[in-house]
């Protein structure tokens, strides 16, 4: 499996009285609305996205598990959500990473590659560069999980493999 084809794009909230609840019953209709089996959109926090590598891993075990047969949820922004916040429950990934009550800041992603822009203003979302791609946040990183202990021990820098890293463990079995 090479590269994943998708797209990201930062955006922030047109009117800040946008609910969570309204953002996710739209996004539903476009995804209801597109090609079956074309793919997929997903809106999740900014603040939890720890970079194009954190999305794109997710993405590509996503895509591994459908391929496989493994998926535990039939809708594959879902299953995407879930391994971007590195846990196999979906109530906790949306907890971790899904779009909130009062998040201004948000990551709209596709699955395959395509225009978002036009999606987000249909959404009543607004494009913002300085959403993402950017470094990431001791605030979202310790939202997905990430110990406090172990931000510390690890320079900022290099705070993207922790993301990776607890992403990994979607896949080990809970005990």
């Amino acid at each position: 499996m090479g590269d994943p084809n998708f797209s990201a794009l930062g955006v922030r909230k047109g009117d800040p009285r946008l609910s969570a609840a309204l953002l996710i019953e739209r996004l539903a209709e476009l995804n209801r609305s597109g090609t079956p089996g074309k793919g997929w959109l997903q809106l999740v926090d900014a603040e939890v996205v720890a970079g194009p590598a954190h999305l794109a891993l997710a993405i590509l075990r996503a895509e591994r598990a459908r391929q496989r047969g493994t998926t535990r949820l039939s809708d594959p922004g879902a299953n995407f959500l879930c391994f971007l916040a590195g846990t196999d429950q979906f109530s906790e990934a949306v907890g971790r990473a899904g779009v909130r009550d009062g998040d201004p800041e948000l990551v709209l992603v596709a699955s395959p590659s395509r225009e978002l822009e036009p999606v987000a203003r249909e959404l009543g979302l607004l494009p913002e560069a300085s959403v993402y791609p950017r470094p990431p946040r001791e605030a979202g990183l310790l939202r997905l999980g990430v110990p406090r202990e172990m931000l510390a021990s690890v320079e900022p820098e290099r705070w993207e493999l922790l993301a990776l890293e607890q992403s990994a463990l979607a896949d080990l079995p809970r005990g």
